[in-house]
């Protein structure tokens, strides 16, 4: 299980390096965020034998934080839109 951990962080590391050069700062720090909302998520499943239920803050900050990933994602691929029809 550890080999595997280290494997996958590792890759997702290297990955994000390599994608920091086509992406802006800004789009990037939202990205490292779905790291921590991730967590949460993977703890709060019962596969694993974890068990540990969120509070009701971590929950509504994980929402907030998947918010402003999604309006991101969406007016950044409107603006981009616009730009090829100009």
């Amino acid at each position: 299980l550890y080999m595997v951990h280290g494997s996958l962080v590792g890759i997702g590391l290297i990955l994000f390096s390599l994608g920091a050069k086509y992406f802006p700062a800004a789009e990037l720090n939202l990205l490292s965020l779905v790291e921590v909302v991730g967590g949460v998520v993977w703890v709060y499943l019962p596969i694993f034998g974890i068990n540990e239920v969120p509070s009701i803050l971590t929950v509504v900050g994980g929402c907030i934080v998947s918010g402003a990933i999604l309006l991101n994602s969406l007016g950044t691929r409107y603006k981009r839109e616009a730009a090829k029809i100009l």
